[in-house]
């Protein structure tokens, strides 16, 4: 089952400008992160038990200097925190709108997502997202 909006990524070109400003808003700094084979760069905020994360490519041929590309600046990801992506699986097997469109994979921080599709385009990719090292306390 989904408990919380467990992360929201904002898409940018530029990671320093858009880390000065919500540095400024969220007065505080990001957990920086390269994620070398996703070619992207991540600055992670808490704010309220949800994540904000700055995205921003480090290689335009890569799969978020691509998207980028495509789509422009913006919100382009919101992840729903699952206790367990098997649970939610075991749950929600019968849903034919729901479905995976990515395997498991780790992304940042412990975390492991996938993409799903739930039968209505919102304009931003939808993602589960488990975390392993707390599971029950930072989803």
């Amino acid at each position: 089952m989904i408990d919380k909006v467990h992360h929201i990524n904002f898409l940018v070109a530029d990671f320093s400008a858009a880390t000065q400003s919500f540095n400024t808003l969220f007065q505080q700094e990001p957990e920086v992160e390269t994620l070398i084979q996703r070619e992207a760069m991540t600055g992670r905020y808490n704010v309220g038990g949800v994540n904000i994360v700055i995205v921003s490519p480090t290689s335009p041929t890569g799969t978020v200097g691509r998207y980028l590309q495509e789509r422009g600046e913006g919100i382009f990801l919101v992840s729903f925190g699952v206790s367990s992506l098997d649970e939610f699986w075991q749950d929600y097997e019968q849903q034919p709108t729901i479905d995976a469109v990515s395997p498991v994979r780790a992304g940042a921080a412990d975390w492991q997502v996938q993409d799903i599709q739930t039968g209505y385009d919102f304009g931003v990719v939808l993602q589960l997202c488990e975390s392993k090292s707390t599971n029950k306390l930072t989803r």
